[in-house]
């Protein structure tokens, strides 16, 4: 697990205390794939070891309108005696149908009874030893399951159970367990997990590369994964004597998009459609929402993926585009050139001139004409991750000649030889632009 330590201490400081009595719930927030999950069955492996008996479930999309889901998946293992596991699957089937034909105003009424019952299942466990108990995506759980957790975690500060679920930040969300009445529950917790710092993430690299490399690396590292976890990781995977994103960043890249939620997820596709126009007001209008909405997705998205609503890298960009239907990247595509068609022109402003002794000898802006086209860098960006030229054509639906005069217009413009120094080039260039 990746520097987690203070966080994973923190939570052995609530299973001591609930070893003697006084249980509690925390959940543990942050942005998308910054270790939330992993950390959660680190704490759990270290309670089962300690003699602990563990119930884990993880919310799922595809079962979030399963009643009671998330519990079947809880006590599916639990240590009970046959006879309680016979009057377990009774409440939980009992429960299915309640939940079937409730009304949406008297469905948290109707899974009362079944709370209470399995309320007293679990302190006869914990009567046993402690009982943890793990649910990994709360904000995808079923609401029947939602309703029994809250009154487990009403009970559970005079008890040895001891509740810790995950659940992404997302601007201005009220927790469903934990904010309830802070006042009155004070074996409540949070722990927020936060991106890893620079010097964090030198210290990761440093722990699998030579240290002049780690170093070497460590600030464009932390640049292109924004501290994310997930990303750090998967530009290790890729490095090869150079911090170059490869198959690995872009498979992390949609890792991280597929765990959003479904506007957050749109938000980041229109932006990698419409690329350096991508305003947030452009990305409303192209996807026919609200300027609200898109502005709370993109503060989740500026907190792991995107810096001031761009990606960090070409190739990121590239994965966000590649991870969508074929036939909504092309509808978007025609929609974004219509809305930047009409969109009026935007007021010239002259550029001070620079005279040619103030240019740094290295830069790759030192003319105007030196500037990629979109073009360009679209071709450059799958070069790097080690496209051969005719699959940049077939990615792109261009001939395998223009992708050859893309490059080495692209090579020329970049003042480089070939694909070895491009993707570091390529770094710099894309950085000018943002």
């Amino acid at each position: 697990m990746l520097d987690r330590d203070a966080e994973l201490s923190f939570l052995w400081e609530l299973f001591t205390r609930c070893a003697r009595g006084k249980g509690g719930a925390a959940v543990i927030t942050g942005p998308v794939a910054t270790g939330k999950t992993e950390l959660l069955h680190a704490f759990a492996a270290r309670a089962r070891r300690s003699g602990a008996s563990t119930l884990i479930a993880r919310g799922t999309s595809a079962q979030r309108e399963t009643p009671l889901g998330v519990l079947r998946q809880l006590f599916r293992r639990a240590p009970l005696s046959p006879e309680l596991q016979v009057r377990l699957i009774r409440l939980l089937d009992e429960g299915t149908r309640r939940a079937a034909l409730a009304g949406p105003d008297t469905a948290d009424a109707v899974q009362l009874r079944i709370a209470q019952s399995l309320w007293e299942l679990l302190k006869r466990m914990a009567g046993q030893r402690p009982v943890l108990i793990g649910v990994a995506d709360l904000h995808l759980a079923d609401r029947a399951s939602l309703c029994c957790l809250r009154y487990f975690v009403r009970g559970a500060g005079s008890s040895r159970v001891l509740a810790v679920v995950t659940e992404p930040d997302r601007p201005r969300r009220v927790h469903q367990l934990i904010d309830l009445d802070p006042g009155r529950r004070p074996h409540c917790h949070r722990v927020a997990l936060t991106p890893l710092l620079p010097r964090e993430v030198t210290r990761i690299l440093a722990s699998r590369l030579d240290t002049h490399a780690a170093f070497h690396v460590a600030a464009d590292c932390h640049a292109l994964s924004g501290g994310i976890p997930l990303l750090v990781q998967a530009l290790l995977e890729d490095y090869r004597g150079a911090l170059t994103p490869g198959a690995a960043f872009a498979r992390a890249v949609l890792a991280c998009l597929n765990r959003l939620e479904s506007t957050e997820l749109a938000v980041a596709q229109a932006i990698a459609v419409l690329g350096e126009h991508g305003s947030p007001d452009l990305v409303a209008r192209l996807l026919g929402t609200t300027r609200a909405a898109t502005a709370n997705a993109l503060t989740v998205l500026n907190a792991a993926l995107l810096d001031s609503g761009r990606f960090r890298h070409p190739a990121a960009r590239l994965a966000a585009l590649g991870g969508m239907d074929p036939q909504r990247r092309d509808e978007w595509e025609r929609r974004a050139a219509d809305l930047l068609q009409a969109a009026p022109e935007p007021a010239v402003v002259p550029a001070e001139p620079v005279a040619p002794a103030a240019r740094p000898a290295n830069s790759l802006v030192a003319d105007p004409s030196y500037a990629l086209s979109d073009a360009e860098l679209r071709v450059a960006s799958l070069a790097t991750l080690g496209y051969s030229n005719r699959e940049i054509a077939g990615e792109l639906h261009i001939t395998v000649s223009t992708v050859e005069q893309h490059l080495t217009r692209t090579y020329r413009k970049l003042r480089v030889n070939g694909r070895a120094k491009l993707a570091e080039r390529l770094l710099v260039e894309t950085s000018d632009r943002g």
